[in-house]
């Protein structure tokens, strides 16, 4: 049976804790079908639209390595992002819909990479997706979705993309009490295990209201293990943002070089 990810303990291995090895027990979480529990999950999603707040991210690298970028962002659904990461290495982060850009105001030089070139899954993590935290969103009807597993409370679902390329299965925990999701999984080609993203604390505005403010994801490398925590604060939801503001900054003199996606 597919396994969680519970913690790194060091740089090189993945401490897990085994999803379930049994059936699903009897009750009321068999009961759902997966397109209930996708359009449970959808609805609660679906009822933020925008977000505003400061953020703070941290990388840990494989060599013991520490990266630390604070800055402010923006989303809005269905397709516009855009972070200012400050300090040192000022840079903003955007995507509009047609492009994903990386600019460096203290060079005036910036990378893009056409939208078109970027399946579902690459437009979800480079676009607001990640901010959002609902991976059913790039689950269409190209993918099998079945309830695998009841475990620790949590609804897991398996979504098997119909033409697998880099990745052969997601696994998602769901959390039925609140239908918000809780930890996601990707394997490989191979079915190992490669990464998995925890949402660890939510914004929460009464019973309906639901945004990830603390979420760390770790990915197994060729040299380790990198966590990614990220951290949202002073959280405003479902606020009007015009979609000029997601413009990147730059002017006509700045140094734009195509940066086609790597396949």
């Amino acid at each position: 049976m597919p396994l969680f990810i519970k913690k790194i303990t060091s740089v090189a291995v993945f401490t897990l804790v085994v999803l379930s090895v049994l059936p699903c027990v009897s009750g009321k979480e068999q009961d759902f079908s997966p397109d209930e529990v996708m359009g449970f999950v959808k609805k609660t999603y679906g009822k933020v639209f925008s977000a505003r707040g400061v953020i703070t991210r941290i990388i840990e690298y494989g060599g013991g390595e520490t990266e630390r970028s604070d800055g402010v962002f923006a989303a809005s659904r269905p397709d516009r992002m855009l972070i200012e990461f400050k300090g040192d290495l000022h840079q903003f982060m955007g995507f509009d819909g047609d492009f994903f850009r990386i600019y460096f105001p203290g060079e005036n030089r910036g990378f893009y990479t056409d939208a078109a070139e970027l399946g579902i899954p690459e437009r979800f993590v480079l676009g607001p997706g990640p901010f959002f935290g609902n991976i059913l969103d790039i689950v269409d009807s190209s993918f099998k979705l079945e309830v695998a597993d009841f475990y620790e409370g949590k609804i897991v679902l398996k979504a098997i993309p119909g033409n697998p390329a880099q990745f052969s299965s997601i696994l998602i925990g769901v959390a039925p009490e609140t239908w918000t999701i809780r930890a996601v999984e990707h394997y490989d080609m191979q079915n190992k295990l490669v990464s998995q993203t925890r949402y660890m604390a939510f914004k929460t505005v009464g019973d309906s209201l639901f945004f990830p403010t603390t979420v760390e994801t770790s990915t197994l490398l060729k040299n380790g293990v990198m966590v990614e925590t990220t951290y949202i604060s002073e959280v405003m939801l479902n606020v009007l943002i015009d979609d000029e503001f997601f413009d990147i900054p730059g002017n006509d003199d700045t140094d734009w070089i195509a940066q086609p996606l790597k396949k």
